[in-house]
């Protein structure tokens, strides 16, 4: 990346940053060690079976997370984030998969491609950039 879109990636996600629900932030804290950054943040609004639900794509320089989070049913329990973590360096490639009214983004590990996060038509922008950033840092 060059010094101008690693800054604006780098500003982008500090802000994007602070969007993110306090139970995310608190788990991923726990996830990523002490010298990783956020490199890009990005909410999708599907899960993987697409139905409306928040996720979150969390990408630093080591590696890709992705958090889905789920309502419980009782309202005075926190909700539940199950979150799956790629290393950049097992990584081969990404892609997004398009199809009617949604998509999905996809990387190759192992030479077997994996879905890790779907989305609706009006978020492509969004992970078209994000998949050609992920292919940089790959």
């Amino acid at each position: 990346m060059n010094d101008v879109s690693s800054s604006v990636s780098h500003d982008m996600a500090k802000e994007r940053l602070k969007n993110i629900p306090d139970d995310v932030q608190d788990l991923s804290r726990n996830i990523f060690r002490d010298d990783e950054e956020a490199i890009i943040v990005a909410e999708s609004d599907l899960n993987l079976t697409g139905y409306f639900q928040e996720n979150w794509l969390i990408i630093t320089d080591k590696r890709i997370t992705v958090f889905a989070l789920k309502e419980d049913s009782a309202e005075d329990e926190k909700r539940t984030i199950e979150y799956k973590t790629f290393m950049l360096d097992n990584i081969e490639d990404v892609k997004i998969k398009r199809y009617v009214g949604n998509a999905f983004l996809q990387i190759k590990v192992n030479e077997t491609t994996k879905s890790i996060l779907r989305f609706s038509l009006s978020y492509i922008q969004r992970f078209e950039w994000i998949a050609s950033k992920v292919k940089q840092l790959i």
